[in-house]
């Protein structure tokens, strides 16, 4: 063949038989298997031949792989060819399926943001995590039991209350329901495991201390609260003679702070006249060193005759020297001078002894025919046996009373000023009764016919409370006493009025004016109102009473309860002598003269009442 012109694609190839060029191959159709090709390489002056078979099977080979210097046959491209379509109308079936599926099942754009709206909405956030964490770490276990600490108890109205509570509950509280318990807790049932009356006599058999027969063993150990049955066997138990085998029953009740003291105390069960019982006391531990001690039941046939008492039973032996707390009998002494630790050093006493628990009590009087002291002093001993006695204190009072000498002012009408006793009885006059009787120093300020308030009236204003309180002088703490109002009552034309007045045209009114002019003087001073007490009259022997008798539409009682209520609103304390003044309709005439002033009875009766509410207000 002829050399290939790489340039000339037009060279032909030389062979015996004639030259074919490249461009020429495809319209030979008879080249022979051992025909050969010259090949140059492009670059190389070098050649090689390769014979037509080794070409063909370099070009074309239907099994191999596909590159770039391998050619298939025509059978093996349409055999693809023909699977590739099939392939393709495969996919595309598949894909026309998909189509008419997705087209069928789509969504629209406005459904999907609504889906998405709702999934934004329901998106778990940072504080649902946080949330569900504080949960987490505060949740409660099942098998955690809850106690009074998990219970808020911050308020009334946080804690269980009895809605709460189930019936049944309910009725085990109030013991309308048995509650079956496993057991008794460990050391029983105390006083303290039950609910304030939650057990009533109804509830309790009367057997209900009873623990049992005791057949052996030794009383010493019995230390528990309850009644015993006790055998003939067991040890300890006291014995009324050598042939003494009656059955006895025992009680044993434990007392003191920690309940550390037992007592046991022993009976027989069937009691016969002129047999003791026997009781010994004891802490625990001591108890079986304790001895019992006989009692009998107070009869006649041990009760002490009056005939046995001599005259002198109490009588003790003159004292002249030594210390008066040596002598620690009960009973009574004649003590001399000279004797030590007495109230005074230079006179004679007569002291008597008595004893109370650990103490001794001795009270010496002066032995005076001119007067009667009377001191006392305790005397007990510490706990090294030191005897420690308090100081004689005198326990007489030469004072009439605790207001004595103290100022009284009173504040009022005739009846405060003290009529009713005439000249010769005078001295019992309520003031005079104050003063004598309970050492009050009294300064009476009362006037007949006086009102509380002023009214607008000049003759009432001259000799009103208000006016008497105007012209007074107070002192520190000095007692302050207003009775009046009888003669507002009857003077007719004083209205009541209103509980915050403050004028003195109101009987109302008139209170508080009169309750801040004695405060604005000295506020230290005591003050107490006085309500009128009951009168059968009106004026002089009419027999109209102030129970039934009114004037311009009102009572008697009707200033009496503004009077009340005053003193109520100010503060005040009030002695009520219309409703406890012991005066009324039936025995007026054992008290008044008059039907309207206290007499002699009535007078001693007022004062006592009137130092009485004193002493217990100051």
């Amino acid at each position: 063949m002829a050399e290939y012109d790489p340039i000339n694609t037009t060279a032909g190839i030389e062979t015996e038989s004639h030259d074919v060029y490249i461009n020429e191959l495809d319209q030979v159709t008879e080249i022979g298997d051992d025909a050969l090709f010259i090949v140059q390489g492009l670059n190389t002056p070098n050649t090689s031949t390769i014979s037509l078979a080794d070409l063909r099977r370099n070009f074309i080979s239907d099994d191999d792989q596909p590159s770039d210097t391998k050619v298939y046959s025509s059978e093996k491209i349409v055999e693809l060819i023909e699977n590739g379509q099939a392939e393709i109308i495969q996919q595309l079936g598949e894909t026309n399926l998909l189509v008419v599926h997705i087209k069928e099942n789509y969504a629209k754009k406005d459904d999907v943001n609504v889906e998405l709206d709702d999934i934004r909405d329901n998106m778990f956030t940072q504080q649902d995590k946080e949330n569900i964490e504080g949960s987490l770490a505060t949740k409660r276990e099942k098998d955690t039991p809850i106690t009074s600490n998990d219970l808020d108890k911050s308020s009334d109205a946080s804690r269980i209350h009895l809605d709460n509570l189930g019936e049944d509950v309910l009725e085990a509280i109030t013991g309308q329901t048995a509650v079956s318990l496993v057991k008794a807790p460990q050391g029983g049932w105390t006083s303290e495991s039950y609910a304030n009356g939650s057990i009533t006599n109804e509830k309790l058999s009367n057997s209900y201390r009873y623990r049992g027969i005791l057949v052996d063993g030794t009383i010493d150990a019995i230390t528990v609260d309850g009644i015993y049955v006790l055998g003939p066997q067991v040890l300890g138990v006291p014995l009324f003679n050598d042939e003494d085998e009656d059955p006895k029953y025992m009680e044993v009740t434990s007392y003191g702070k920690n309940r550390e003291f037992i007592e046991q105390r022993i009976d027989y069960i069937y009691q016969v006249e002129g047999r003791p019982y026997y009781i010994r006391k004891g802490k625990h531990l001591n108890l079986s060193g304790m001895p019992f001690v006989r009692h009998y039941t107070v009869t006649d046939k041990f009760k002490i005759n009056s005939s046995l008492i001599g005259e002198n039973i109490t009588d003790r032996p003159d004292i002249t020297e030594g210390n008066i707390f040596d002598y620690t009998a009960e009973g009574t002494y004649k003590v001399y001078p000279g004797v030590d630790n007495m109230p005074t050093n230079n006179d004679t006493y007569f002291v008597r002894v008595s004893k109370y628990g650990d103490y001794h009590v001795y009270e010496a009087k002066l032995n005076s025919i001119n007067s009667c002291v009377i001191y006392h002093t305790y005397v007990h001993q510490n706990e090294y046996g030191i005897t420690i006695a308090t100081d004689w204190f005198k326990t007489t009072n030469s004072n009439k009373s605790k207001f004595d000498n103290q100022k009284i002012h009173i504040f009022g009408d005739g009846i405060a000023y003290g009529y009713g006793v005439n000249d010769s009885t005078k001295d019992s006059n309520y003031t005079q009764l104050l003063f004598s009787k309970y050492g009050f120093r009294v300064f009476n300020h009362a006037l007949n016919d006086a009102t509380i308030g002023n009214y607008n009236v000049k003759t009432i204003e001259e000799r009103s409370v208000l006016t008497q309180i105007q012209n007074t002088t107070f002192e520190e703490n000095d007692l302050v006493i207003v009775f009046a109002g009888t003669n507002d009552f009857k003077n007719g034309s004083c209205p009541i009025g209103n509980n915050a007045d403050m004028k003195d045209t109101t009987f109302k009114g008139s209170l508080n004016l009169t309750i801040k002019a004695i405060m604005d003087k000295n506020p230290s001073s005591r003050l107490l109102l006085i309500t009128p007490l009951y009168r059968d009259r009106i004026d002089s022997g009419d027999k109209r009473n102030s129970d039934v008798t009114q004037i311009n539409a009102r009572y008697l009682n009707d200033y009496s309860n503004a009077i009340i209520d005053i003193a109520k609103l100010n503060h005040i304390p009030v002695l009520d002598m219309m409703n406890e003044g012991l005066v009324n309709k039936y025995n007026c005439s054992h008290w008044l003269t008059d039907g309207l002033y206290f007499n002699t009875k009535g007078h001693d009766m007022f004062a006592t009442m009137l130092f009485n509410r004193l002493n217990s207000l100051y």
